[in-house]
């Protein structure tokens, strides 16, 4: 195969890769337009006459705005500087542990509480050690 053509395919794969990630940047938007509408629906509700099951749909709800919206910044971030793309995946997998957490003590599962603190503890710890360790 000739230089030409490595490069060709090469250019072709860049090409399709930023294709697709711009695909996956409008259905991560269109998530976070589409969750924004029913949280708004269910905070109608919970403010209306709200039980406790209706407030976790509405906390559920609050982050996984949050959730997706730090997942949309960190596809961002890896156009800044690709090692800043771990550090975007590990922030985001912090914010669903605390999202699962506020659901568990919601629900009152301490079990649930007492595991996902010590995954808490450990994401940031792996974090620390992206942003010192490893990124420094």
């Amino acid at each position: 195969m000739s230089k030409r053509t490595a490069e060709r395919i090469s250019t072709f794969g860049d090409i399709f890769i930023t294709i697709v990630e711009m695909i996956i940047i409008a259905f991560v938007i269109a998530l976070i337009i589409v969750t924004i509408y029913y949280t708004a629906q269910d905070f109608t509700i919970v403010a209306s006459a709200g039980t406790t099951e209706e407030l976790q749909f509405l906390v559920n709800d609050i982050f996984m705005i949050i959730v997706l919206v730090e997942l949309l910044r960190s596809l961002l971030a890896a156009y800044k500087k690709k090692e800043l793309h771990l550090v975007a995946v590990a922030e985001v997998g912090f914010i669903v542990i605390i999202r699962e957490i506020v659901i568990a003590a919601l629900s009152g599962s301490i079990n649930d509480i007492a595991i996902l603190s010590i995954a808490a503890l450990i994401v940031v710890i792996i974090l620390w050690l992206l942003l010192k360790k490893v990124l420094a």
